[in-house]
């Protein structure tokens, strides 16, 4: 398939915020290039270590020149090799200098999966979400998360695994001594030297988001630690409700649900999920709703969390729906409760703002956020929740990512091996 590149920013007008103008910003463009060049070179020039021995000699060499240790010389490698297979992000990432080695590694052990290295057409989509992701739409822009990044690099590949055979399924569970893929999810002890106990254990993203949420509501309400909420919801077995709100595109026929924390699930989980939920309601009206009173209703609160899907500063990345909803102007001040006028910011961030530390304008419309500095500086903010224009357009063109999937053709029949010597047409038939 062909790939999506922008070889070129045309318009000079949009860039991100460490491609400015500004000398730090510049050399630090400078230092991410030079480290790009120098692995470039290593990968390119580097014989192929032939065996284990070969390879302790070969990252020995490396470590004495430049003073790196195995696992880092492995990792960039990688990096090098598997770019060969992303070829519009390479371009993108070499022209415009704006993405470090570090940001690399993290970006590629998401696809360090036989979902995108089996498939060549999986390869492509990912490129293409890359090239996407980091190129720059508006001046100043704040860098993608590294998290989110991957997060949704993630999400990409669960959409697009195989589905599990059946019959696989069915032959595994009748044969557990040789597969441990079915095995119940794993759960185990392990003693502390300070003679203390952790206690962990495994579950798919569903389980795991609302365990995750029961005990954050119960050490609120309690004001206990996540531990000892943990232990008690275990052991006492209390009563308590729990509302999640899920998100899913109801335009779009098997959208994946968006979870807070957690991203679009797969297509299992996502039906699963669907199937729980007790109220559906349409909020792509909530946009323009208001209230008069300083707490936003749940309606509006779910909306911005939608909307958002962290906290908005620059780089964090805690869930929206462990935030406060800040006013961008002070309700006193005439400010309205309305998603216009809110924010979702982490308490040290909301705090900042407060404090006049930091200060933001907020497009209520497209959900961008220009953030102000006291140095005089400033950065745009998307948002990147289920309700952003940006994560309806990308869920617009997951579908028809989704429909040219299962349009490929099949993989091609293999010939029958026939015996050195037997004739193709002799029994047994």
């Amino acid at each position: 398939m062909s790939t999506q590149t922008f070889t070129t920013v045309k318009n000079p007008d949009v860039y991100f915020s460490v491609s400015s103008k500004d000398p730090l910003a510049r050399r630090q463009t400078v230092i991410r290039q030079a480290e790009f060049d120098l692995w470039e070179e290593i990968y390119l020039t580097s014989t192929t270590p032939a065996s284990e021995n070969d390879w302790e000699e070969f990252t020995a060499s490396l470590r004495a020149k430049i003073g790196v240790g195995k696992k880092l010389v492995h990792d960039n490698l990688l990096v090098m090799e598997t770019l060969d297979w992303l070829p519009g992000f390479r371009e993108i990432v070499v022209e415009l200098g704006h993405v470090d080695m570090y940001t690399l590694r993290q970006i590629i052990t998401a696809t360090t999966c036989d979902t995108f290295w089996d498939d060549e057409h999986v390869r492509g989509l990912v490129d293409e979400l890359l090239v996407d992701l980091y190129h720059p739409t508006k001046p100043n822009q704040s860098l993608p998360n590294v998290r989110t990044v991957k997060g949704k690099v993630t999400e990409l590949l669960r959409q697009l695994a195989p589905e599990d055979d059946p019959e696989d399924n069915q032959e595994a569970a009748d044969n557990p001594e040789e597969t441990s893929a079915f095995d119940p999810p794993s759960h185990w002890v392990e003693e502390n030297a300070n003679g203390t106990f952790t206690t962990s254990a495994t579950w798919d993203a569903l389980t795991t988001a609302k365990i995750v949420a029961l005990i954050r509501k119960y050490a609120t309400e309690n004001n206990v630690s996540f531990a000892e909420a943990h232990a008690r919801l275990i052991l006492d077995k209390p009563e308590i409700s729990l509302v999640l709100n899920l998100y899913q595109a109801g335009d779009i026929a098997h959208a994946p649900v968006w979870m807070p924390g957690v991203g679009d699930l797969n297509r299992t989980d996502s039906t699963r999920a669907a199937d729980l939920a007790t109220t559906v309601r349409d909020i792509t009206d909530a946009r323009d709703a208001e209230t008069d009173s300083y707490t936003p209703t749940a309606r509006i609160k779910a909306y911005v969390e939608g909307r958002d899907g962290t906290c908005r500063f620059p780089g964090c990345t805690r869930p929206a729906m462990y935030t406060d909803k800040d006013h961008r102007v002070d309700h006193a001040a005439g400010g309205p409760t309305s998603p216009h006028n809110l924010l979702s910011l982490c308490r040290h961030h909301h705090n900042k703002k407060t404090d006049g530390s930091i200060g933001y304008l907020l497009d209520g419309y497209s959900g961008d956020v220009y953030w102000l500095y006291k140095d005089g500086t400033w950065e745009v903010d998307e948002a990147t929740g289920p309700l952003s224009p940006k994560k309806a357009n990308w869920l617009v063109t997951f579908n028809d990512i989704i429909q040219k999937s299962k349009r490929k053709p099949g993989p091609r029949r293999k010939p029958p091996k026939i015996p050195a010597g037997m004739d193709a047409d002799a029994p047994p038939f």
